[in-house]
């Protein structure tokens, strides 16, 4: 008992958004300055993640890497990695008000993509700058997430994990491997609901389940990148890119922080993600 209180004395602890989304549309200072405010609320002293999951006609990544906006330019600095991910912060520190240092608000953005499969499921590949085909089948987008070297998360999204399209992730959990595969949770599952029973047969299994915010692509959806995220504990100091890598195969310990949204929080929210596509 001793030595395990020893151990974890040590344990190094990231904060994560593993389903992040920053828009063209969006206001994207705003997005940043959210992402680390949140982030930084929900872990203080934990080393701060986020990873991008970008739908197939978004370059955000590439964008603050290569070429930031000046409005971006001006409130935030922005470092390439020797892994390829950025570092971001905000570049006075002391107009965040009771915020610590630019160290602690630092966030490690890492690259990664959001595909919608041929029957409709959420695939996230997170960690990799290899965009995947979308309109595979659930099956083969898992398969070509893995030669790419990332990460699969099957999010869950409302009404997509129930009738055909539950049974399509009922099997994934029963084709991959714990060692293969995540299973995602977001802001969109009320947070008085309880766990979707895929969700618990794949817990059961040993399959991770891995928060994140998921905004929607809509104006005013700024505010939610950082807000529900995954804390993650690791014995050793990794690289924020390298802990990602090791999720699967590893007995890394994780947990869920933040807070998901109402029911009536989350109809608006899907209403009104709705009215914008109907544009």
């Amino acid at each position: 008992m001793l030595s395990r209180k020893r151990d974890n004395r040590y344990k190094v602890k990231l904060i994560v958004d593993t389903h992040l989304h920053i828009y063209p549309l969006y206001d994207v200072p705003t997005a940043l300055n959210e992402m680390i405010t949140n982030l930084h609320r929900l872990g203080p002293d934990a080393i701060k993640v986020a990873c991008l999951t970008e739908r197939s006609d978004c370059y955000i990544f590439n964008e603050l890497r290569d070429n930031p906006s000046s409005d971006v330019v001006n409130q935030f600095n922005i470092t390439t990695n020797d892994d390829d991910s950025l570092s971001i912060s905000f570049k006075d520190s002391d107009a965040k008000g009771d915020h610590a240092t630019n160290e602690n608000q630092q966030v490690h953005l890492l690259p990664g993509q959001q595909i919608i499969t041929s029957e409709r499921i959420e695939v996230l590949a997170l960690n990799t700058t290899v965009r995947v085909e979308e309109g595979l089948s659930a099956k083969d987008t898992v398969t070509a997430v893995l030669k790419s070297g990332g990460i699969p998360v099957v999010a869950w999204s409302p009404g997509k994990w129930f009738g055909k399209r539950g049974k399509i992730v009922g099997e994934l959990i029963d084709h991959f491997a714990p060692e293969q595969m995540a299973l995602g949770d977001t802001t969109l599952r009320p947070y008085f609901w309880l766990t979707p029973l895929l969700m618990r047969k794949a817990k059961h299994k040993g399959f991770k389940v891995l928060c994140g915010s998921d905004p929607l692509p809509f104006q005013g959806e700024e505010n939610k990148p950082g807000s529900y995220a995954s804390i993650i504990s690791q014995q050793q100091p990794r690289s924020p890119s390298q802990v990602i890598r090791s999720l699967l195969n590893s007995d890394i310990d994780i947990s869920a922080m933040g807070k998901r949204g109402s029911f009536m929080q989350v109809i608006a929210r899907v209403l009104s993600n709705e009215r914008v596509r109907q544009k």
